[in-house]
């Protein structure tokens, strides 16, 4: 716990607005997974995001199916 994930952003749902999940973040190493670390706990209680998605599935069962 507490270790940043690195996701597929677009099975995250970058660019789809709602759709996207709350946790996703880009940091100085790229795109990471914030779902299980002190900024997920943040991010989880902002409501002035354009991202939406708060997945209940852990990672990786939380991303969205391949288009």
């Amino acid at each position: 716990m507490g270790e940043f994930l690195v996701p597929n952003p677009q099975r995250c749902g970058i660019g789809k607005k709602e759709k996207c999940c709350i946790f996703l973040v880009l940091a100085s190493q790229g795109f990471q997974c914030a779902r299980d670390t002190p900024l997920g706990r943040v991010l989880f209680f902002r409501n002035d995001m354009s991202a939406k998605r708060a997945p209940v599935k852990p990672y990786p069962e939380c991303q969205l199916e391949e288009e």
